[in-house]
């Protein structure tokens, strides 16, 4: 009972997360790294005005950083990274993707081409940026894009690029308007090693993202427009893709679906924007994090939107021995012994 007691303390003093994650600033495109023990999420910066006929365009110039130990508390490190890093851009600051390699952070960018257009395209290119750390500063890694108009089998749209790494091959997924490309990159991060090659993912729009859960490959992205979140699922990071279907419903108010999905300290999440802020709305959007789960089969499950957020995550060593390594919500003094239990390890298993 003197055991039951202290678990009852620790759920006493837990507090929870919001959605969205601020209201400081509208914030979009969000993309997840997960460097030590820290969580780091790099977001576009919406800036458009309030809700009318007028204001039907995204107006982004810059990015943010925000870090988080515990899901709770985040720091944001301001706007990092803008336009004008990159010389040869001239306009909007689109949906990126940063990873670690080399010592370095490299953080992928969309941006409008200064003078590189083709014919049916908006001139959209992918930058790369470098910094020591996330909160910078960040420079222009190579002097010009990556990827632009004049690439080899490009999308008309070259926009929300993502990184992901399957054992020693380094892979960037981009697309939009019904096209996504994959290519390899080198061991730099600034040479592409490959001609880019078609997902071929039927219901993509846009908005790739990767991710690996028990040996199964997850391809998610945007689906239609408005969208949703929509999975495919492979053994292989080369397929066979089955499709699976949505997992993030249409939003309110919001016509546009962006996600990232990534495990911390132990739990995963599904990172998201919404139009959940104050004065929010299409062009005006809010980053968002709910937990992601899985089924028997390893199948996502549909993603329950939440205003309360996720819970605090809190690994410090506990005085009476054991970690604590996440907070249950118990709800009343009834809550079984077994689910208070499982608040701290080691002990036995509760099923």
């Amino acid at each position: 009972m003197k055991k039951l007691g202290v678990i009852y303390s620790l759920a006493a003093v837990a507090c929870f997360a919001a959605n969205p994650l601020t209201t400081k600033f509208y914030s979009a495109d969000a993309a997840a790294l997960v460097y030590h023990d820290s969580l780091f999420i790099f977001a576009g910066h919406d800036e458009q005005g309030p809700q009318g006929n007028n204001n039907k365009a995204f107006i982004m110039h810059d990015w943010h950083v925000m870090v988080t130990d515990d899901m709770e508390n985040y720091h944001d490190y301001g706007a990092v990274l803008s336009v004008k890093t990159f010389k040869w851009a001239n306009a909007s600051a689109f949906a990126g993707h940063c990873e670690y390699r080399n010592g370095k952070f490299y953080w992928y960018v969309a941006v409008h081409h200064g003078t590189i257009k083709e014919n049916g395209s908006e001139g959209f290119a992918i930058g790369v940026a470098v910094a020591d750390h996330p909160s910078g500063p960040w420079k222009d890694a190579i002097g010009q894009a990556l990827v632009t108009d004049n690439t080899p089998n490009d999308v008309k749209l070259n926009i929300d690029p993502a990184i992901f790494y399957d054992g020693d091959d380094i892979w960037m997924y981009w697309g939009s308007w019904n096209a996504g490309r994959r290519v390899k990159l080198k061991e730099n991060m600034l040479e592409l090693a490959s001609t880019p090659e078609d997902i071929k993912i039927k219901d993509f729009f846009e908005a790739p993202w990767m991710h690996k859960y028990r040996g199964n490959y997850y391809f998610s992205y945007a689906s239609g427009y408005p969208s949703t979140t929509n999975y495919s699922m492979a053994p292989s990071i080369n397929g066979p893709w089955t499709q699976k279907g949505v997992i993030n419903d249409k939003l309110d108010n919001s016509e546009t679906n962006h996600q990232a999905i990534f495990k911390y300290l132990g739990h995963w999440y599904f990172m998201y924007h919404g139009a959940n802020s104050p004065g929010g709305w299409t062009y005006r959007r809010s980053v968002n994090i709910d937990y992601l789960y899985y089924d028997e089969n390893a199948n996502i499950q549909k993603i329950k939107r939440t205003t309360t957020g996720v819970d605090k995550v809190n690994n410090a060593p506990l005085a009476e021995g054991g970690f604590r390594i996440a907070i249950w919500r118990l709800k009343t003094k009834t809550a079984s012994w077994c689910s208070a239990r499982r608040m701290i390890l080691p002990m036995p298993s509760c099923g």
